[in-house]
């Protein structure tokens, strides 16, 4: 008996082809550590375009009340505490509290999150506080043996109004998985009607493929391929391309123990003699 993953984890192998990787348009440092008494610690900063910004991260697990707690500030000068405890009042419940204040422009957000996990089921509650408002979302994944089937809504509280509601459909095996959804059907246009698919070719070679189209829209149907390659055991090799002509590529490598590099570029095929095209650097230390 196994337990699902998470709604937004439902279609994970396939779509961290496309995203994991990639930091596009980004140059990006990460550091991070652990303590003796187990707290660990990571610092990341990012330069964009002509903007810079970083963060500092803390966290501390306490293993005998299950209780994880994170601290994170910004140059924004925005200061984010996230306390989660789990499998202490029920097997399987977790809750997560999560708040976020800004002093210099006043912005104040909360969450409130309950999750559950069990054999064949997996779902979510939460309530969000913002100044704009506040919402409700609610998410269910159900499984039966390799097949898994779940939803998920938000309802703004405020205005009384239905935000996001999807739904999605999913056969999963050791290597082989494959994925449909529906996002925001409720609507009679700008229903969004997606679709994945994840093999493991070998336990070297990944390919995936995902397709997207908004139903009303005009040219909105969207279909990529992506795959990875572990060149060796310290190196790895991604490429992806969409229909709309653009490549991506990523290259990974562990320098040395502690120390990764990620290469990473999009180029627009269609438009080679435009400045469309990006590229990335990721440099990650790591002491733990």
């Amino acid at each position: 008996m196994s337990v699902p993953p998470s709604f937004g984890d439902v279609s994970k192998d396939a779509s961290d082809l496309f995203k994991k990787g990639y930091t596009l348009g980004q140059v990006k440092l990460e550091a991070s550590s652990q303590a003796k008494n187990g707290c660990e610690f990571k610092a990341v900063t990012t330069h964009e375009g002509s903007r810079v910004t970083g963060s500092l991260e803390a966290k501390k697990k306490v293993a005998c009340y299950g209780v994880t707690a994170t601290g994170k500030w910004n140059t924004e000068n925005a200061f984010n505490l996230n306390v989660a405890v789990e499998n202490q009042f029920v097997e399987g419940l977790k809750l997560t509290f999560d708040s976020t204040v800004a002093p210099h422009t006043g912005r104040k957000s909360g969450n409130v999150k309950a999750a559950y996990k069990r054999p064949y089921f997996n779902g979510a509650a939460s309530v969000n506080f913002e100044n704009s408002g506040t919402v409700v979302r609610c998410e269910d994944v159900f499984s039966y043996e390799k097949f898994v089937g779940g939803s998920s809504v938000a309802y703004n509280v405020t205005t009384g109004q239905l935000g996001s509601h999807n739904l999605i459909f999913g056969y999963a095996s050791a290597d082989f998985g494959v994925h449909a959804g529906l996002g925001n059907f409720a609507r009679e246009r700008g229903m969004d009607v997606t679709g994945s698919v994840f093999h493991r070719v070998s336990s070297k070679l990944h390919a995936g493929a995902q397709v997207r189209h908004t139903v009303g829209a005009t040219d909105s149907t969207n279909l990529e391929v992506a795959t990875k390659y572990a060149c060796d055991s310290t190196s790895t090799l991604q490429a992806r391309v969409n229909t709309r002509g653009a490549l991506g590529l990523s290259y990974a490598i562990q320098v040395r123990p502690g120390v990764k590099m990620t290469l990473s570029s999009l180029v627009d095929t269609f438009n080679l003699n435009q400045p469309n095209h990006r590229l990335g650097l990721n440099i990650d230390f790591s002491g733990k």
